[in-house]
């Protein structure tokens, strides 16, 4: 994505992410002039992305029923609201009128709205996508994006966390990718029931900033001893063939640093 074009419109994930990666160097580093020169590279396709307030596209979640281009996703959906908060900071920041009047608009409807679309009380967890009008509770591990990105309160928070951990989505290995049986073969490699570190990195920092019911510590060891005698097999490979390879090993190091 530049300058107002959209080049993977079927994948807005990572692009609506990058805001919130700028806003996170530039409160780390101060670097105001490189934050200057990105954003105006970026805020034009940003805005074009959020016009559609819950994007559509596949989801984060490798599995074929969340594949769809038409689907919303709750992982895109927490995106948008963390994109467009993060973008509205930089734009007071910049002084960008144009973008704070769009922004701010926008950031009242999620702050009234996120929840009452796609937070079920009744079943106290979130809808993991929408396809249509239907909305969908299928336990994957982008249960906890409105979590990591704070985005909820600290006691929708934990009827969130003790309610996964009741179905088994978190268990005592972490947070599983998901709960499906899904295919053993093929490219999404049946990633039911197993689990990334990057999935339980973000756990870990839920945990932490929510002050959450869960055993770390042995989830710090487990960690250790994947790293030092396993060559983390709890990650799925995703170069087909290699059965230790795995780009994904390069997100599990966040595990360790949050």
């Amino acid at each position: 994505m530049n300058n107002g074009y959209v080049n993977h419109p079927g994948y807005p994930l990572e692009t609506l992410l990058i805001i919130v990666l700028l806003e996170d160097y530039f409160l780390r580093t101060g670097n105001a002039d490189f934050v200057k020169m990105v954003y105006w590279e970026l805020r034009q396709g940003l805005k074009k992305l959020l016009k559609q307030i819950y994007p559509r596209g596949p989801s984060f979640v490798e599995l074929e029923e969340t594949s769809n281009g038409e689907i919303q996703s709750l992982d895109t959906a927490v995106a948008s609201y963390a994109c467009c908060r993060s973008l509205l900071k930089l734009s007071k920041l910049l002084d960008d009128p144009e973008m704070k009047g769009f922004l701010g608009d926008l950031m009242e409807y999620y702050q009234k709205r996120f929840l009452r679309d796609w937070y079920s009380k009744k079943h106290g967890v979130f809808y993991d996508y929408f396809r249509g009008r239907e909305k969908v509770i299928g336990y994957f591990f982008i249960q906890l994006f409105p979590l990591f990105f704070r985005i909820v309160d600290e006691r929708i928070a934990r009827t969130v966390f003790e309610n996964l951990k009741k179905v088994g989505l978190i268990c005592d290995d972490g947070l599983l990718h998901s709960i499906h049986d899904d295919p053993k073969d093929g490219f999404y490699m049946g990633k039911s029931h197993k689990v990334w570190w990057i999935a339980n990195a973000m756990l870990k920092k839920c945990v932490k900033e929510y002050d959450l019911n869960y055993d770390l510590e042995r989830l710090d060891e487990r960690f250790i001893d994947d790293v030092e005698n396993e060559g983390m097999p709890h990650v799925p490979p995703e170069i087909v063939g290699n059965p230790t390879g795995c780009f994904a090993q390069t997100w599990s190091a966040l595990y360790w640093v949050v």
